[in-house]
Formats: C-alpha cells, sequence, structure tokens
C-alpha cells in the first residue's frame, strides 16, 4: 500500500493511508483500556532500584526531546478561546494537505519556532560544552 508505481493514484495512496491512520487512532482512543506502566507495580522506587545493583558505576543519561512541532502549537499552548482557533485553522490546514504526504496531526513537523531550538542544540552540543546545569533541566 505505501509503494508507488508509475501508474498508480500517489494523491489516492495518501488519502487512503491518512484516513486509516484517523480510524486506527479514534478506535485504539475509544477503545484502549490500557494502563500497563501506571501505578506502583511499574513504577518502582529508583532508591531501591540502585541499592540492588551490583555495580557502582555512575552514568550521565540525557535525553533530548523534539523542538516545537505544529501538533504542540495547536494543542499545547493552552485550553481557552484560542485553542479553537489554532484547531480549526490546523483542521483546515490538514484538508489542504490531505492528498500530499504531509500532514499537521500526522507526524507533525517541527514549525518555526521548533526549527530555531533545533538550531540551537546544534550550535550546544558542537560547542563541546556539555554541562547541564538545573536550570537548563527545567
Amino acid at each position: 500500500l505505501y509503494t508507488s508505481r508509475e501508474d498508480e493514484n500517489i494523491f489516492f495512496k495518501h488519502i487512503v493511508r491518512k484516513i486509516s491512520v484517523y480510524l486506527d487512532s479514534a478506535s485504539f482512543m475509544i477503545y484502549s483500556k490500557d494502563s500497563k506502566g501506571v501505578g506502583p507495580k511499574y513504577n518502582k522506587d529508583p532508591d531501591l532500584i540502585a541499592s540492588t545493583t551490583t555495580s557502582n558505576k555512575r552514568k550521565r543519561l540525557v535525553f533530548i526531546r523534539h523542538g516545537e512541532s505544529d501538533w504542540n502549537n495547536v494543542f499545547n499552548k493552552g485550553f481557552n478561546l484560542s485553542m479553537f482557533a489554532r484547531l480549526a485553522n490546523a483542521i483546515r490546514q490538514e484538508f489542504f494537505l490531505l492528498p500530499s504526504a504531509d500532514s499537521v496531526f500526522i507526524d507533525s513537523p517541527l514549525n518555526f519556532e521548533g526549527i530555531e531550538q533545533a538550531i540551537e542544540l546544534r550550535k550546544y552540543l558542537q560547542s563541546g560544552d556539555q554541562t547541564v546545569s538545573k536550570e537548563d533541566s527545567n
């Protein structure tokens, strides 16, 4: 379904793919009762885990999250009246992107602010100064 040949209608394939993803996502949200990973059974005390290890070596692991995306711009800027305007605009954009591989909701691309964040991160990593302060981790 996702490969292309010269005689295929690629626009139709993009529309079918997006509708399939939307339906899968909606059915998962409606029918899922996933609670795996929630509660003390799955989230053990970090001190308990540290006390049971045999090695005393310490390593620093830094997770880097992606920059702001179109999705974040719609849903993570606060739940107020402007959210409905952002959502309506995203739905309008999604409608025009329907026959293409691009999407606001599926594998959302970085927006302008997210690209700026990625550029700043690249500069920081290239500088060689990988010290992390408490202010950086917030």
